[in-house]
């Protein structure tokens, strides 16, 4: 065992240095200060500028840092649909009903992809659609979409509604 080889890599600082400044440059340029002004498009931009060749690592974490982002903003707004249901089941027991509209339950927090309230309506049975934009933003009538049968596991979707149905139908 001894005597085989060690391979060990040991690439130049300064070859480092240069990796974890262009990546956080990048970091905060395409995603962050993005992420303070909720410019979902340049977050999904597909023509961002790509890292030169000689920045390996950038390279092979530029697809995980898109999909960090995607996950911190669904999760974040299906938290700040919670709060809303929550606001909506308090109006349920003192109203017997849902309100016909989310301004009748006071300041609710906003949709984090769109900044306007999020989208709610009554359904007939009595019950209610509450959901985001989600990261495709546009209005698809609260309809999930999935590309690919195996979205269904990751619960991140780029088409489609981040919806929230509570109680769920029956049946």
């Amino acid at each position: 065992e001894d005597d085989l080889p060690q391979l060990t890599i040991n690439p130049p600082i300064g070859w480092w240095k240069r990796n974890a400044a262009w990546s956080i440059n990048f970091l905060l340029d395409q995603y962050i200060l993005p992420l303070r002004e909720r410019d979902w498009g340049t977050i999904r931009n597909s023509d961002r500028p790509m890292p030169p060749s000689s920045f390996v690592i950038p390279k092979l974490s530029l697809h995980y840092y898109q999909k960090a982002v995607e996950r911190a903003v669904y999760m974040h707004c299906r938290f700040l649909m919670t709060r809303v249901a929550c606001e909506l089941e308090i109006f349920y027991q003192e109203h017997e009903e849902y309100p016909e509209h989310l301004d009748l339950l006071g300041e609710v927090p906003l949709d984090p992809i769109s900044g306007d309230p999020f989208v709610y309506r009554k359904t007939k049975d009595g019950r209610y659609i509450l959901y985001s934009l989600g990261l495709n933003e546009i209005d698809d009538g609260g309809v999930v979409a999935y590309r690919f049968p195996e979205e269904r596991k990751s619960k991140i979707l780029i088409n489609g509604d981040w919806v929230w149905r509570y109680p769920m139908p029956e049946g």
